[in-house]
């Protein structure tokens, strides 16, 4: 079972949920954002961490949630991947962004 934690930058941006799982030899994490705040965000930035059992740093991927341009109360979505690694056994997962 692997544990996942999720941190924010700021309090606009709201982590709904998060789903990883393997599938033909990549590691998957995917997941819903909110935007909880009242002004637009736009380009949000996912960094998604993995590391092995005793916290030790193995590897980072990084996407763009979908869509682009996050209203507020509206949802966004986003999927990172990276080589299936039995070593990875915990991820973190940080936003960036900007306010309009």
């Amino acid at each position: 079972m692997l544990l996942t934690v999720s941190v924010v930058g700021a309090s606009d941006l709201i982590f709904v949920d998060d789903n990883n799982f393997v599938e033909n030899g990549y590691k998957y994490v995917q997941g819903t954002i909110r935007n909880g705040g009242n002004k637009v965000i736009k380009v949000v930035t996912i960094t998604v961490k993995f590391y092995d059992g005793a916290g030790k740093f193995l590897r980072f991927a990084q996407t763009f949630a979908n869509p682009a341009y996050l209203l507020p109360g509206h949802e966004g979505f986003y999927e990172v991947s990276v080589p299936e690694d039995p070593n990875i056994k915990v991820h973190t997962i940080h936003a960036d962004y900007e306010l309009e």
